[in-house]
């Protein structure tokens, strides 16, 4: 019942949706409810749970929940963590909201004082950026020469092939579930696999020659304020940009959560860290609400990436 509390589903004047606080209690919630109800944790099945028409993969076990959509270019659209009772890829894309045109609404309350409603202010445009898909993990992209992370954090993505809104074949292999995009010659492989603390994701890949494959890993971090990202034993804040350049994982540390969420990754590639954030109306004018951190790793001339996204098992801590 917790869990139906209507507000984090909807969107009005007063946040709602885009308040990730409640986003993150709901999840908590269902989550905890799941377990109470001693349902079987330990199973693989494929069900339409968005009712749009596709069937999601769901990959299940004591530790985690995964659920991947082949329909978006085989993107993981959760990952929580049961004990910690987070969904760690809680995001919420940057969307066209109609009060960003700070358009007054026409006509006042009966006393003829305006509403809340009728007091539209426009918000910062320069900082309004939308993004053409929604904000899942493991979103492919075939990004051009010259495509850099300015452009990916401002939205431009002339000449940029998003690999998120096509559709990827689904098969059963034995390390896992595999899930192909086929461009007449070009290929992008990933094949998913459910480990008890986290997810791995293993890439082969052939692709247009001057481009290079870009994986997108967008995580949420419930503390933003104080959550750190580390590579290398250097830190920096997760509501911060960061050319990292090569790397070879990263480690998101946040207070909220009971161990640190560590992506090793295998293969050369780059790393771009930027931020993002929303604007919605609120009784105070608007808001700048963190949703999320953006993770993008380009593999120029490579043709096999791996990722391990997963809790520290030897740091978790008794809640």
């Amino acid at each position: 019942y917790r869990a139906q509390c209507n507000d984090a589903y909807w969107h009005g004047i007063f946040g709602g949706l885009y308040l990730p606080h409640l986003r993150r209690a709901i999840y908590a919630r269902l989550l905890e409810a799941e377990d109470k109800a001693g349902v079987d944790l330990e199973g693989v099945w494929l069900e339409d749970l968005d009712a749009d028409g596709h069937e999601e993969l769901i990959l299940s076990n004591g530790g985690c929940l995964a659920v991947i959509k082949p329909s978006q270019g085989g993107a993981l659209v959760e990952l929580s963590f049961r004990r910690e009772r987070v969904n760690i890829t809680d995001t919420l894309a940057r969307r066209f909201e109609h009060y960003h045109r700070g358009e007054e609404v026409r006509g006042q309350s009966g006393d003829g004082t305006p509403s809340i409603h009728e007091q539209a202010k426009a918000p910062p445009l320069h900082q309004v950026v939308y993004d053409p898909l929604p904000r899942y993990s493991f979103m492919d992209y075939l990004v051009p020469k010259g495509f850099s992370m300015k452009d990916w954090e401002e939205g431009r993505w002339d000449g940029v092939r998003l690999l998120g809104a096509e559709g990827y074949s689904l098969s059963q292999v034995d390390e896992g579930w595999r899930l192909v995009w086929d461009g007449e010659g070009d290929l992008v492989e990933k094949i998913f696999r459910l480990v008890p603390r986290g997810i791995e994701v293993f890439y082969t890949f052939s692709i247009p020659e001057g481009a290079a494959l870009a994986v997108g890993i967008d995580l949420h971090m419930p503390w933003a304020g104080n959550a750190q990202v580390e590579v290398g034993g250097e830190m920096v804040a997760a509501t911060k940009g960061r050319l990292w350049g090569q790397v070879g994982g990263w480690i998101c540390r946040d207070p909220s959560i009971s161990a640190p969420v560590e992506v090793k990754l295998e293969g050369m590639g780059e790393l771009w860290q930027v931020p993002f954030f929303t604007f919605s109306q609120s009784e105070r004018g608007f808001d700048r609400i963190y949703q999320g951190t953006g993770f993008l790793v380009v593999a120029r001339g490579e043709e096999r990436l791996s990722f391990s996204l997963a809790l520290r098992q030897e740091e978790v801590r008794d809640a």
